[in-house]
């Protein structure tokens, strides 16, 4: 084991171990930490849905619904060269109390609302797409309805 992975049982470091049955039943989700490289950036943008503002998926292949879908929050994101980027969207937890002393269980479906990250390529001269093309799509994440939804892709 690598050194920086070891621990002792008994020390007092905040270190501890968990029964994954008793992490289940009060946890829904582990985050793993990557060590980035040096030369790695971030960018944090805050936007959110709202009634004028959130389109969802188109439901048909109709010109109607696939330019519909462009009033979802969009992000402009023009790399100075080939690069991977990594993303997360998240949502307010799920485990905040619904009124004081009343909680939701998992999956938490009064307070989560499924949604997933689609990455289109802009054509020249483009900062926001018109409509859904599945021409331009490069990376869509799964659907789902979780306090967080990531993943990473090549631009």
């Amino acid at each position: 084991m690598a050194p920086d992975e070891q621990f002792a049982l008994d020390a007092d470091d905040g270190t501890f171990l968990m029964i994954y049955e008793e992490w289940r039943d009060n946890f829904s989700t582990l985050f793993l930490n990557l060590d980035f490289p040096e030369d790695w950036t971030g960018v944090r943008f805050k936007s959110k849905w709202t009634k004028s503002n959130s389109a969802g998926l188109p439901t048909a292949y109709t010109p109607e619904k696939l330019q519909n879908y462009a009033r979802n929050p969009q992000f402009f994101i023009r790399p100075a060269y080939d690069t991977e980027i990594m993303f997360s969207m998240t949502q307010t937890g799920g485990r905040l109390p619904l009124y004081p002393g009343e909680y939701s269980v998992y999956p938490f479906a009064e307070q989560l609302y499924y949604g997933c990250v689609a990455v289109f390529e802009c054509k020249e001269n483009m900062q926001h797409i018109d409509s859904f093309d599945k021409d331009q799509l490069k990376f869509m994440s799964p659907i789902k309805r979780e306090r967080e939804n990531s993943g990473r892709c090549k631009l």
